[in-house]
């Protein structure tokens, strides 16, 4: 069982979720995040402002998913993550990234890409050029292909 609550952000939490994000963008204002999150938000089924929320109700981590069609396939995209725990970061981690791949399988997605934090992901999570971009991030496979189950069942 989860420890924490992972869900979409509710518009009203935006503002609680601002002192985590300065951490990975410290001169990103209040308003720039507001504007971020009310894009991201409005967008249908382009994307999403996700959160984990510990038993308190106070928010624990971030993250920007979306959906994308790239030519390996369908790809859950999470350009923008920040965890912020004293006591359980990997708890918070194993539950995000369990709700990530639960998220990924149910929008028919191949891969998860986890994005590498650099000085402007924040700016750069939304534009198109960035998101064709393979050298920043890692892929998790969401369904394992035919010549990784040959892989898995010959280890055996």
């Amino acid at each position: 069982m989860s420890a924490y609550r992972i869900n979409r952000l509710d518009a009203e939490r935006i503002d609680q979720t601002y002192p985590l994000v300065t951490l990975l963008a410290p001169t990103l204002g209040l308003d720039s995040w507001r504007t971020l999150c009310g894009t991201v938000m409005n967008r249908e089924r382009v994307g999403e402002v996700i959160a984990a929320t510990n038993p308190l109700g106070y928010i624990q981590g971030i993250c920007l998913v979306a959906v994308r069609n790239d030519t390996i396939g369908r790809l859950l995209d999470v350009p923008f993550t920040v965890i912020a725990s004293a006591a359980d970061e990997a708890g918070v981690v194993a539950d995000m990234l369990a709700y990530l791949r639960k998220l990924g399988r149910a929008e028919g997605c191949s891969n998860l890409r986890i994005w590498t934090v650099e000085e402007d992901s924040w700016r750069r999570c939304l534009g198109e050029r960035d998101l064709r971009a393979w050298e920043h991030g890692f892929l998790l496979p969401l369904v394992p292909t035919a010549d990784a189950r040959k892989s898995i069942k010959s280890c055996r």
